[in-house]
């Protein structure tokens, strides 16, 4: 009975358990990338105001070029109305490659009034499109990488977690699965005094209700049986 009951409290605890910090990491891990997606947003919004500030071409490229040193912050490209990229803070050697160009997909955001729709993840990156006006779009981006010591600490805590709280569960469900056997022990002593014609009334008081009721039954059974 007391192996029983351990097991089972074991099994309990432990899928709780999992379930929780699976749960917890779901959550964490939403929250990260929420955070990402505001960082991406608050520098963009730094990046449009200098280019809404610029009066040139010459300006506007000396923009993208403050950022060349800096891509480890934030990337930056200028395309055209049709996605052809004019401008980049990666590549000074733009119109060369397919990579020039920003796909139909990406320009299908352009028009979504809610800023969250404009953004995406692709190869790594997570990038954040705006339209400045019918000829100019401007794309920004932002290293976009699942921080796998983050994730093996967290497997670590939580493991950690669910190790401690099955040895304490064990304690615990040993204590209390003693604790009943050694009323059912008391109350088959009783019996048998009865059964001997040697009872001594008991004095119904246990921490269980339950154990009290029968308790009081034995009592009457042998004043009963007298």
């Amino acid at each position: 009975m007391s192996d029983e009951i351990i097991k089972k409290n074991t099994i309990i605890t432990s899928i709780s358990l999992i379930i929780v910090c699976l749960f917890t990491f779901v959550i964490i891990s939403y929250a990260n990338h929420q955070a990402v997606e505001e960082e991406l947003i608050n520098l963009s919004k730094i990046v449009l105001n200098s280019i809404n500030e610029t009066s040139s071409e010459e300006n506007l490229f000396q923009v993208v070029n403050k950022y060349t040193s800096s891509q480890d912050i934030i990337e930056i490209d200028l395309s055209n109305s049709y996605g052809y990229i004019i401008k980049s803070s990666t590549n000074d050697a733009v119109g060369t490659t397919i990579d020039d160009w920003i796909d139909k997909k990406e320009l299908a955001k352009i028009d979504d009034k809610n800023a969250k729709n404009r953004i995406y993840i692709n190869n790594s990156k997570m990038y954040y499109i705006n339209k400045i006006n019918d000829e100019l779009i401007v794309r920004t981006s932002i290293v976009y990488e699942i921080n796998l010591s983050y994730i093996y600490l967290c497997i670590f805590i939580m493991l950690l977690i669910l190790i401690l709280t099955i040895f304490l569960s064990i304690i615990f469900s040993k204590k209390t699965s003693q604790s009943i056997i050694d009323t059912f022990v008391d109350i088959d002593n009783h019996l048998k005094t009865i059964n001997e014609g040697e009872y001594t009334p008991i004095i119904p008081n246990h921490k269980y209700p339950e154990v009290e009721g029968v308790l009081k039954e034995i009592n009457v059974i042998n004043n009963n049986i007298i």
